[in-house]
């Protein structure tokens, strides 16, 4: 949010027609800035990723990401905005290695921890003994623990469905105020399953800005289509003649996108890309996994089925 209205600052000292979205903004003001976007009154919108989704306008001719988005899933849906009359449009995504942290930050943030768990629940409980009731509301809780509501929510999860706490509107109920942190009984494992999930959804979207091939292909790859021609004529790499169509006929030599495969440990997969020497799998239980394609084939790891 910082970001975006420093962006626009810098923008406007520069002469242009910017204006800045996030999603603490009044609701008057995001519709204002909504409006003018859509109107003409404003060429270009700083914004975070709450910006967008009812957003269709059709002479949108840039997108650029100063960030990059957390999965391809956002960044396809963002960069769909561009173009959308049929005229050319141009895409940009800035990257760098260390870009990467801040959406690891915000993936760490948004699955439950044992311990983070154990913190949650000691503070109900001196919440709930602070106003001698098992009853305290979400906000009460939400301040003692430096929250928002709609994050505590979220964290809290596990606590409900287990049966420490009960969550009825806006109040929630210690249900075994007896039990301390340390005899908490948590079964975590669907979420580390997601959480893993996520991750290698971050990695797929980390190798899209790093990869020397074409873009498109791997977009399509990734949603499991394949290119019909060897180069897209579009992105950075096929303009720089990065790719070739030799290229391409050896990689289908190893592998084929939308193989079925059996991995020894995370079992069934399906293959979604392959480059010259790697081969990326959507295996259900753990997300992406990117494997070295002579280090499977000599200890087979990975084999078709």
């Amino acid at each position: 949010m910082r970001k975006a209205e420093e962006l626009s600052e810098f923008l406007l000292k520069l002469g242009l027609r910017v204006t800045h979205y996030h999603g603490k903004l009044p609701n008057g003001r995001r519709a204002d800035v909504q409006r003018d976007f859509m109107d003409g009154a404003a060429d270009i919108v700083v914004a975070t990723n709450a910006f967008g989704m009812g957003i269709d306008k059709a002479n949108i001719r840039f997108v650029v990401h100063y960030d990059l988005p957390g999965t391809l899933e956002a960044y396809y849906q963002e960069v769909g905005r561009a173009g959308r009359d049929g005229q050319p449009a141009r895409c940009l995504l800035f990257f760098r290695p260390e870009d990467r942290g801040i959406q690891a930050f915000f993936l760490g943030g948004s699955y439950p921890t044992q311990r983070r768990l154990e913190e949650v629940w000691d503070i109900s409980r001196v919440v709930a003994l602070r106003k001698r009731s098992p009853a305290i509301t979400l906000r009460d809780l939400a301040v003692a623990v430096s929250l928002d509501v709609p994050r505590l929510k979220a964290l809290i999860d596990p606590l409900v469905e287990m049966g420490y706490l009960e969550l009825a509107g806006q109040t929630l109920t210690i249900r075994r105020p007896e039990c301390s942190a340390q005899d908490l009984r948590l079964d975590l494992s669907a979420y580390e399953r997601r959480r893993s999930y996520d991750q290698s959804k971050l990695r797929m979207m980390e190798q899209f800005a790093q990869t020397a091939g074409c873009r498109r292909e791997f977009i399509l790859n990734y949603f499991g289509e394949r290119s019909t021609r060897p180069t897209c004529g579009g992105c950075d790499n096929c303009l720089k003649g990065r790719t070739s169509e030799d290229r391409v006929e050896r990689i289908e030599f190893a592998f084929s996108l939308g193989d079925r495969v059996r991995h020894q440990i995370w079992q069934e997969g399906v293959v979604q890309r392959v480059s010259e020497d790697i081969v990326t799998v959507l295996f259900p239980t753990v997300g992406y996994k990117t494997l070295s394609i002579p280090a499977v084939e000599e200890t087979g790891l990975l084999e078709r089925l």
